[in-house]
């Protein structure tokens, strides 16, 4: 999906443009993957710097993408970082659990 977000290709995601190879091979600026290490939920450590990051524009592509992998049932604190970036009116994120 966030190749889907910041192909440079016309048919998109075409996967072979310069934004979609970084996304695939996970070295995108504007593209953050945070998994379970080993536990059943996230802590508030792997979320803190997604907090952070929701202030900033985009770096190379056309939208930020969040994704947190195996999120398990969702907790308090991936609800406070969606209700954080909805009132800084973050509109250049996009965020998958």
């Amino acid at each position: 999906l966030a190749c889907l977000f910041n192909c440079l290709g016309e048919d998109k995601p075409d996967g072979t443009c310069n934004n979609c190879q970084r996304i695939l091979d996970g070295n995108h600026p504007d593209v953050f993957l945070v998994k379970l290490e080993g536990k059943q939920t996230l802590s508030i450590d792997q979320i803190r710097p997604l907090k952070e990051e929701l202030a900033k524009s985009p770096v190379e592509g056309n939208r930020r993408s969040f994704t947190i992998k195996k999120a398990g049932q969702p907790v308090s604190c991936i609800y406070a970082l969606l209700l954080h970036g909805i009132n800084k009116q973050v509109t250049v994120g996009n965020f998958f659990i």
